[in-house]
């Protein structure tokens, strides 16, 4: 077991405790409340600057970034009061502990990827300078972790799944 493995496992005992103390609801609803905010923002902040200029008579034109931040901080905190909601929904019908089991899996898998992604970024920046592939690191850790990103990558791109870009 190398250096690198044990860092590995201590991030990924940290993920999985706040993952259990955040749980699955509050997770999934800081992620979802950003995902719809990058999506809907543009449009309601159009909307909503119409709004505020109809009702001020013209008299005062706030830029459109000032509008686009209100709205994005407005979904997200929307977004994010839902999800507490549910959170305490769960513990009053007496299911909180699904949500905290689910919140530990959520966050394991999501420090996984991010250190999968952290990798992959590091073996094409090693391959961009020295045109060859790194070593790989030594542990028991590196191969699955590498290995597992590549999957999702390759599914991802197989059902056309796209970024923006």
């Amino acid at each position: 077991m190398s250096i690198f493995d044990i860092v590995i496992i201590a991030l990924l005992i940290f993920a999985l405790v706040r993952g259990a103390i955040l749980g699955i609801f509050r997770q999934l609803g800081v992620l979802v409340g950003v995902v719809l905010a990058l999506l809907f923002t543009g449009i309601l902040s159009t909307l909503f600057s119409d709004l505020v200029y109809n009702i001020t008579s013209g008299a005062t034109r706030l830029e459109g970034t000032l509008y686009y931040s209100i709205m994005f901080v407005a979904i997200v905190l929307i977004t994010y009061l839902i999800s507490i909601l549910l959170h305490k929904t769960s513990k009053v019908l007496k299911i909180g502990w699904i949500d905290r089991l689910l919140g530990a899996a959520f966050g394991g898998l999501k420090l996984l990827m991010i250190v999968g992604i952290l990798l992959h970024i590091y073996i094409g920046i090693y391959k961009g300078i020295y045109n060859q592939p790194p070593t790989p690191l030594e542990g028991v850790t590196y191969t699955p972790i590498v290995d597992s990103v590549s999957a999702i990558m390759k599914f991802v791109t197989d059902h056309g799944i796209t970024f923006g870009y």
